[in-house]
């Protein structure tokens, strides 16, 4: 059960409460047709203004992320290698603190294991993904004076790869992210006070929502590691198409 079997996660304990307003409809029947027109023409220019505008700052804001990911490729690479070996200290850490105070459990273990797993799986997946960026678009990157002038020279071909590996880059970084909050979880879960009281138990209340389970943060880790692995095999892509 834990020695923390009946807490709750902060997400529980709080008591929200919604004030419905607004259940007096008011219509203001005073409209003149020349005003109404004038308005909806007004509001779809303005509309039609707001989404070129949206559209246009996603597209060089998607380009730019791009450049810069492929210009920073060798430090982006070195992060997440780490970052993955660093990912199940924290839980192993745990585990042996538990072991010494004679508080661990089957579930602490399996936890462990599991992260150990996780870690393995994203450093492989990191050198997998390494392996899939061709040196020409490492050096192209370098080169462009601007995201825009990368992205033009792209092939349509170089454009999928280039999106394909910085997307598969991205759910990976979140997969190690909530691996990480989940190896705090076990570190401040071992630390905590059996009183419920001082910083490790505050901890491990704010940090007790990333609990691998199958059903939350394993199924996430999980489901975000996979698309991870999809993507960069070009699968997503065949699909799209």
């Amino acid at each position: 059960m834990g020695k923390f079997a009946n807490i709750k996660n902060n997400t529980d304990n709080l008591h929200i409460t919604q004030n419905n307003v607004g259940n007096n409809n008011t219509q203001n029947t005073q409209v003149i047709n020349n005003t109404i027109h004038n308005n909806n023409t007004s509001r779809k220019n303005d509309e039609q203004s707001s989404a070129i505008a949206f559209i246009s700052c996603a597209f060089l804001g998607i380009a730019f992320l791009v450049w810069a990911f492929f210009s920073y490729h060798d430090e982006v690479h070195i992060i997440l290698n780490y970052s993955s070996i660093a990912l199940p200290l924290l839980s192993i850490l745990a585990l042996l603190i538990l072991f010494i105070k004679k508080e661990n459990e089957t579930p602490d273990i399996v936890r462990c294991i599991l992260l150990l797993t996780i870690g393995a799986t994203s450093y492989c997946l990191t050198n997998y993904i390494n392996t899939c960026i061709p040196l020409n678009l490492l050096e192209h990157a370098k080169k462009a004076t601007s995201a825009t002038n990368f992205w033009k020279e792209l092939t349509p071909y170089g454009k999928e790869l280039a999106i394909s590996i910085i997307t598969s880059s991205i759910l990976l970084m979140l997969s190690i992210v909530l691996g990480h909050l989940s190896s705090l979880r076990e570190l401040s879960y071992a630390l905590a006070n059996k009183n419920r009281i001082g910083l490790w138990f505050y901890v491990y209340k704010l940090t007790n929502i990333f609990k691998l389970k199958a059903f939350g943060t394993g199924g996430i880790i999980l489901t975000l590691t996979i698309l991870s692995g999809l993507v960069i095999s070009g699968y997503i892509i065949k699909l799209i198409k």
